[in-house]
């Protein structure tokens, strides 16, 4: 990979773990494609459209590096990625009634039940769809599961909050994206849902704070011990999961790191974990507990509850 291209087109601030649109568009519609895969749709709709803005969301690295490389290229403006877990970046990231629309092409549906996990069709993704769309934002969804349409349709229709779906079946106007020329090569039905958000769902999801990093000021810090006792012990806090991995120290000039492993638990059992370091810090009347801003972690409750629990096994 050439590493010009590697962060162009990247949206995210993880300090803040919100967006970073280029000025120009701000005001603009937006747009949302899961999982681009091999960017077509994505680069189809950004030019059809140059006045609105797309954003993506994909987790090979692969696929996003060869979009940013097109989009550099092509000199494409109106795009940006976000190297992600869907669920987390709907939960976590976007603000409520932030997209205009949402698209979704060929996701995979996980046809085996010890995978059903992965599947992004349950009511808990459903009711994330609506946190971030607008009050009639559309969702459009291609697939050549229908079992998978199916119970997506279910899924959404229990939030109540959906139009009636409205679904076709091998329709006139195509993704036109590699899958889909696969399937069709199969001689497979392709399956187009498309639906409203009809009103604001009513429920209120919790961003305030999201932003903040807890520090804390000791006065005494003489021993280490507490923290060696629990190494590589899983620590359960509400919906996170953290595991003091190892200490670092500096003695000269008085400095722990302590390699932490934060791991937020999401619905459908799956986890978001990042490495950080927590950095115990002496200074001339106290010792300061803080977040090491060098790895730059999305900052999320599992980040947060990593610090407020040392602070509170040191204290």
């Amino acid at each position: 990979m050439d590493a010009k291209y590697l962060n162009n087109n990247l949206l995210i601030d993880k300090k803040n773990s919100e967006i970073v649109l280029p000025e120009k568009f701000l005001n603009s519609k937006k747009f949302l494609e899961i999982g681009f895969g091999g960017g077509e749709y994505l680069i189809k709709k950004a030019l059809e459209d140059k006045n609105s803005f797309f954003i993506g969301l994909e987790l090979s690295l692969l696929s996003t590096y060869k979009i940013q490389k097109i989009c550099t290229k092509k000199e494409i403006k109106n795009i940006g990625l976000i190297l992600i877990d869907a669920r987390f970046a709907l939960r976590n990231i976007f603000e409520p009634e932030y997209f205009d629309g949402i698209y979704m092409n060929f996701p995979c549906p996980w046809p085996k039940k010890k995978h059903s996990a992965n599947r992004l069709n349950d009511k808990d993704f459903s009711v994330l769809l609506l946190k971030v769309l607008k009050t009639n934002g559309f969702f459009q969804l291609y697939s050549d599961s229908k079992e998978f349409i199916d119970n997506f349709i279910v899924s959404l229709s229990e939030t109540k909050k959906f139009s009636s779906p409205v679904l076709e079946i091998n329709p006139e106007i195509m993704a036109n994206t590699k899958y889909e020329g696969k399937w069709l090569e199969q001689r497979k039905n392709i399956y187009k849902l498309s639906l409203y958000k009809n009103h604001d769902n009513g429920e209120h999801f919790a961003t305030d704070g999201r932003y903040e990093m807890p520090h804390f000021k000791i006065e005494n810090f003489e021993s280490i011990s507490k923290i060696q006792e629990i190494l590589n012990k899983n620590q359960k806090i509400d919906n996170t999961i953290i595991v003091y991995k190892r200490i670092l120290k500096d003695i000269e000039n008085e400095v722990y790191k302590i390699e932490t492993l934060a791991i937020d638990l999401i619905e459908g059992n799956k986890k978001f974990e990042q490495k950080i370091n927590i950095i115990i810090r002496k200074r001339e009347k106290d010792w300061i507990i803080k977040l090491d801003d060098f790895i730059n972690p999305y900052r999320t409750e599992a980040v947060k509850n990593a610090i407020f629990n040392l602070k509170n096994i040191i204290s």
